[in-house]
């Protein structure tokens, strides 16, 4: 998990790409959106990965039944990716996530 950061660094710009692709068609303000999406997009995703996957990762892990530090096969790997996926779509883990980020000054 730890080089999660990293990782989602490197494609923060595309991952932006990819929502203003997704959300400006159905957006009245479009400009608006697409300003606010380049500016805040990447601090908020940069906050989330930060605070619920590196310095978090324990909680991430103990969530999954897997705290041993240790080298991982590819199958394992998978899995815990899928675990990850679950675990950012679950409805509890997104109104934490949002709470996380409005007392952090990142919602308004």
């Amino acid at each position: 998990m730890h080089h999660l950061g990293g990782h989602v660094h490197e494609v923060g710009d595309d991952m932006t790409a990819y929502l203003r692709a997704k959300l400006l068609p159905h957006t009245d303000d479009v400009e608006d959106c697409e300003e606010n999406l380049s500016i805040y997009y990447p601090h908020m995703l940069q906050q989330i990965v930060q605070h619920y996957f590196v310095d978090g990762a324990t909680h991430v892990c103990q969530t999954m039944g897997v705290c041993d530090a240790r080298e991982y096969t590819c199958d394992e790997c998978v899995v815990g990716l899928e675990w990850v996926e679950a675990y950012l779509e679950d409805p509890i883990m997104i109104a934490e996530m949002t709470i996380h980020l409005e007392q952090n000054g990142l919602l308004l």
